[in-house]
């Protein structure tokens, strides 16, 4: 019965996208997630922070650390945030660990 009734839900979804006019997606604006200005700050000092490594010799080290607060400021909810760092961020060809 569940195989049916899937089965049905997958046609079902599939006319109805069919169906449906093609529209161009919205833009997604990324804004940052209600914080306190403590954390904002630490975000920013921790990026400027590792930012400050020179990138000769330390180059994967370096990129590596301003990931690793782009993906704080995720978890936290600071999307612009993270966004704005990232585009910062020298790509360099890293080995995973």
């Amino acid at each position: 019965m569940s195989l049916l009734l899937l089965g049905a839900w997958t046609i079902l979804s599939v006319s109805l996208q069919a169906a449906a006019p093609a529209q161009a997606p919205a833009a997604t604006r990324l804004v940052d997630a209600p914080a306190p200005a403590s954390t904002r700050d630490l975000l920013q000092l921790a990026f400027s922070s590792v930012t400050a490594i020179p990138a000769d010799p330390h180059q994967a080290d370096r990129s590596k650390a301003q990931m690793e607060v782009v993906e704080e400021c995720i978890a936290e909810g600071q999307l612009a945030t993270a966004a704005r760092f990232a585009d910062r961020i020298d790509i360099c060809h890293i080995q995973p660990d």
